[in-house]
């Protein structure tokens, strides 16, 4: 995808959307490293310049940030590319409807929602972060700058297991070679389900 059609894309994201734009803030940035994301941990691709989409995760474990990476929207393309039809249409219903609508809701009615505002429960299950041993944190960015809308969200352990097994073997195993060929294992091998929900998002 050019340069152009990225921007064309992201406009039209942000007029369907609503989406509010704001400064990556520390959640958001290298713990380890105390700085912006400024290149993609799989491909090295710069970040920082405008209209560079790319999502950061962040994995947590027995309350202790475990790992942090950003990939570009480049890889998110490749890592579908992975995904079987089954996979395809179970990662769509999985992040379909329920609680999400009435998360993006609030996102769009209050001007004044911080990042950390909307990670404090899973937004499918509504466990609140506190109570929780596991969790991924999901932000979307577009250079410097934070995207609002359906993102960030955070996403407990058990409903990221869920997802997983609606996967298939097909597609599991695929994206194990991906990993390993482009980063090597994440900290779970399931990290980086809603790269695909990203994408139908921005379908």
């Amino acid at each position: 995808m050019s340069k152009d059609e990225l921007d064309e894309l992201l406009d039209k994201i942000e007029q369907l959307h609503g989406i509010r734009r704001a400064s990556v803030p520390i959640q958001f940035q290298r713990s380890f490293e105390e700085r912006q994301f400024e290149a993609c941990d799989f491909c090295n691709r710069p970040l920082l310049q405008p209209s560079t989409p790319y999502m950061i995760i962040k994995y947590h474990a027995q309350k202790e940030l475990r790992q942090e990476l950003a990939i570009c929207h480049f890889c998110m393309s490749e890592l579908a590319k992975t995904y079987s039809e089954k996979s395809l249409k179970a990662t769509k219903a999985f992040y379909a409807g329920g609680f999400l609508e009435a998360h993006r809701a609030r996102i769009r009615s209050s001007p004044h929602a911080s990042a950390e505002d909307l990670t404090g429960k899973c937004w499918r299950c509504a466990k609140e972060r506190v109570n929780l041993t596991e969790y991924f944190d999901y932000a979307f960015c577009d250079g410097s700058e934070l995207l609002i809308f359906t993102y960030p969200f955070m996403q407990c352990g058990n409903c990221t297991l869920d997802l997983v097994r609606s996967l298939s073997d097909q597609t599991l195993e695929a994206r194990r070679r991906f990993f390993a060929d482009h980063f090597g294992p994440p900290p779970d091998v399931h990290a980086f389900e809603p790269a695909e929900f990203i994408m139908a998002e921005l379908a």
